[in-house]
């Protein structure tokens, strides 16, 4: 199931777009920063963005933040890069239907099971 949402922070993804789960990982499709552009870059978006598709795997995964009170309706996912840093990706779903949410943690947490499974076994 693809969600549609509304990314935030400084992830390098700018605007909207959509993420889905594979067995691999969560797949992220949006606007991804070519570069960086201090100012004006909702505006310029068409030239120093592109479309692109990225897969964060589920074993890279360090930390995963549903919405709550506090945070706004905000997913927050802490993962990994191959260097050892620690990056966040933030996202919120555009249709403000509350099963969204709840289908995402759901189906999230059934996928990241299922891979802690595999990898410990």
């Amino acid at each position: 199931m693809k969600f549609d949402v509304k990314f935030g922070g400084s992830a390098g993804i700018i605007g909207s777009g959509s993420i889905y789960m594979d067995e691999t990982g969560i797949v992220i499709e949006g606007h991804f920063q070519r570069f960086w552009l201090p100012v004006g870059h909702q505006v310029l978006k068409q030239i120093i963005c592109e479309w692109s598709l990225r897969t964060i795997p589920f074993g890279k995964i360090v930390t995963y933040s549903k919405p709550s009170i506090w945070n706004r309706r905000w997913h927050q996912v802490t993962y990994l890069l191959p260097d050892r840093k620690k990056k966040e990706i933030l996202f919120k779903m555009k249709r403000r239907r509350r099963g969204n949410d709840a289908e995402f943690v759901t189906r999230f947490r059934e996928y990241y099971i299922a891979m802690k499974s595999f990898s410990e076994s």
